[in-house]
C-alpha cells in the first residue's frame, strides 16, 4: 500500500499521532502497520479532565 503522503507503507512501521489541545490519546498515541499494509486501530482523542470539571 503507498500513502500519498509518506510513500510505501511498511509492515511493522509505526506512526505517532498527537491530540488537539485539551484532549489525550484513549489508549495507545501510536499506530502500527500490519503485514497486509494497513495500520491496526484508529487514533481515538478524549477531552482531558480539567480542575473545573472535577468540582
Amino acid at each position: 500500500m503507498i500513502d500519498p503522503f509518506i510513500g510505501p507503507l511498511v509492515p511493522g512501521a509505526v506512526v505517532t499521532f498527537s491530540c488537539a489541545q485539551g484532549y489525550s490519546p484513549m489508549r495507545n498515541n501510536f499506530l502500527r502497520c500490519d503485514s497486509g499494509g494497513a495500520w491496526i486501530g484508529t487514533p481515538v482523542c478524549v477531552r482531558g479532565i480539567t480542575r473545573i470539571d472535577i468540582f
